[in-house]
């Protein structure tokens, strides 16, 4: 069988590295939209739990439901294993809530060195 996959491989490895990655956090239930790249008619919808992996487009009523995370990586073709830039820049974030919620923040530290940079390099890495 032949099916027509709604994400595009820089996406769906986007999505998976971020599943990954989350996963090193202990996220359990996460859905995002993912801007449409060049052709696409709809954002794509991905969201994934302990219950598997859905991917969705509202305007075309496309679904893909697969059974876990493996399962989604396989169909797309995608190696296992989380982005390592995008595994630092969420722990790097993690770091900074729980200092944060903690009251244990430096004042002579600053978000965007410590935490913006990073994000930015997986987010870059991710989409390009």
């Amino acid at each position: 069988m032949n099916k027509t996959l709604a994400l595009t491989l820089p996406q769906a490895q986007a999505v998976y590295s971020a599943m990954c990655a989350l996963n090193n956090l202990g996220k359990s239930t996460v859905s995002v939209i993912i801007p449409k790249a060049p052709g696409q008619n709809d954002e794509p919808r991905v969201t994934w739990s302990f219950s598997g992996v859905a991917v969705r487009l509202s305007r075309t009523f496309h679904v893909e439901d697969y059974a876990d995370q493996s399962a989604f990586a396989a169909a797309y073709g995608l190696d296992s294993g989380a982005d390592p830039e995008l595994l630092e820049a969420l722990q790097a974030e993690q770091e900074w809530r729980d200092r944060e919620r903690d009251g244990a923040l430096d004042p002579e530290w600053d978000y965007e060195s410590m935490v913006g940079a990073k994000r930015r390099a997986a987010i870059a890495r991710a989409t390009a």
